[in-house]
């Protein structure tokens, strides 16, 4: 499937992913349909691209938005959802394809699959993170001791049932 993307942010970071976007779309699993950023240049194109403003991509028909800033990430992703009613689940962080081998269709699909990782350390937590997702686990900023690990996970429908008791 090819995704249609607009792109929020157009500075270093677009310039540094410019090449990485390119191999996206060259795979057919991307189609930039339109560029953003807080500040607009006065050229309406940039590498044959629209540039529009916020406001317009409500109008535009595309399935992700590729945040180009790692800086502010949180808060154009607070703008995009506040102030253009962006669905968060559309949003995604450029740092999304770096990832080595990605396949943007397998990624989609884990994305939107709400995936609760147990695990008993933070690997989750970097998961989660890495691939951009909200972090649906149970199990967050947990440490569990291995020999616990194993004898939750060997019942662990039981343990996720239990009431919590702290010590």
């Amino acid at each position: 499937m090819t995704y249609r993307a607009v792109i929020w942010g157009i500075g270093a970071t677009y310039n540094h992913m410019v090449n990485t976007i390119s191999y996206f779309e060259m795979k057919g699993q991307l189609k930039v349909v339109a560029m953003t950023a807080t500040d607009l240049p006065p050229y309406r194109k940039i590498d044959g691209c629209t540039i529009v403003n916020r406001e317009e991509i409500q109008y535009l028909e595309y399935d992700m938005l590729i945040v180009m800033n790692e800086k502010n990430f949180k808060e154009i992703v607070q703008e995009a959802v506040m102030v253009y009613h962006i669905p968060r689940e559309k949003i995604i962080s450029y740092k999304i394809l770096q990832i080595p081998l990605l396949d943007l269709d397998q990624y989609m699909k884990l994305k939107k699959s709400k995936i609760s990782i147990i695990s008993n350390n933070c690997w989750g937590g970097i998961v989660y993170s890495t691939l951009g997702m909200e972090v649906l686990s149970p199990f967050k900023n947990l440490f569990v001791l291995d020999n616990d690990y194993i004898k939750l996970l060997c019942n662990l429908k039981h343990y996720m049932e239990c009431d919590l008791r702290f010590y």
